[in-house]
């Protein structure tokens, strides 16, 4: 398999991106419209900004202890 790192998903990206995640997954997490799955998606890149900022951080503080 090979990962692909994406920053922008085209639309067309994003419908196959939505068809497999509900042909995939139980009937009770699957994202009706197209917009629930842009929800989807903007909640997972503001966890994983968050998460990149707490990372950098502890790298300064660390540094600082050192």
């Amino acid at each position: 398999m090979k990962i692909i790192e994406k920053g922008i998903l085209s639309k067309e990206e994003k419908e196959v991106l939505h068809k497999l995640w509900n042909n995939e997954y139980p009937a009770r997490l699957h994202l009706k419209a197209i917009e629930d799955f842009d929800l989807y998606l903007m909640d997972f890149q503001i966890q994983y900004i968050i998460c990149c900022m707490m990372i950098q951080i502890k790298l300064m503080v660390g540094h600082l202890l050192f």
